[in-house]
């Protein structure tokens, strides 16, 4: 892998980890508290509750938050059973982007979203993020609608590449990717 045209090397590595906010499909919620989830692995002193509300507004988890019984001080158990599984999914991306990272990596990060909640993550995190690089990688293609850049894989391979309106037009694994998102039949099952 190469950042800024050099190799990225084990002695340059941890100088990017802070740079790149991670969030898989099926989050990791530790015990302790919102806050704790949150700013995870700042030290306490150097946490700032208005930044939490930040990225709470930006992850639409505001209302959720003021709704518990002791707001950002609010203990939550390891898997965070009293948050459903978006509700889950939104903080882990609220946690990755409370260190403001140069890249963001969604993982299936939305998966658990209805259609409209995603798209008005997606909006937010696009508006609150000019500067960053989101990598998105998902099975849900109306999650990329709005990407400058679409990869599309199968079997490992990059198989077409561009926008969503290039890719709709140009490539028939997009487009039954897209069918199948929308509920669609695939061409071969239409009648």
């Amino acid at each position: 892998m190469l950042v800024d045209g050099a190799p990225l090397t084990d002695e340059r590595l941890p100088g990017y980890y802070c740079n790149i906010g991670y969030v898989p499909q099926d989050p990791y919620i530790a015990e302790g508290t919102l806050m704790d989830n949150l700013a995870f692995g700042v030290r306490p002193e150097d946490r700032s509750e208005d930044r939490a509300w930040e990225v709470l507004a930006i992850t639409q988890l505001t209302e959720v938050v003021r709704d518990l019984p002791q707001g950002l001080h609010t203990p939550i158990q390891e898997r965070a059973t009293r948050l459903s599984g978006g509700q889950r999914q939104r903080l882990a991306i609220a946690r990755a982007l409370y260190r403001d990272p140069q890249v963001l990596v969604l993982d299936e990060a939305t998966s658990a979203l209805d259609s409209q909640t995603e798209a008005a993550l997606i909006r937010a995190l696009r508006v609150h993020g000019d500067d960053r690089i989101i990598l998105s990688i998902a099975h849900r293609v109306t999650t990329l609608k709005d990407a400058d850049t679409i990869h599309v894989m199968n079997e490992g391979r990059i198989v077409a590449h561009g926008s969503y309106d290039e890719l709709s037009d140009s490539s028939d694994e997009f487009r039954r990717l897209a069918a199948l998102d929308d509920g669609e039949p695939l061409p071969s099952e239409t009648p």
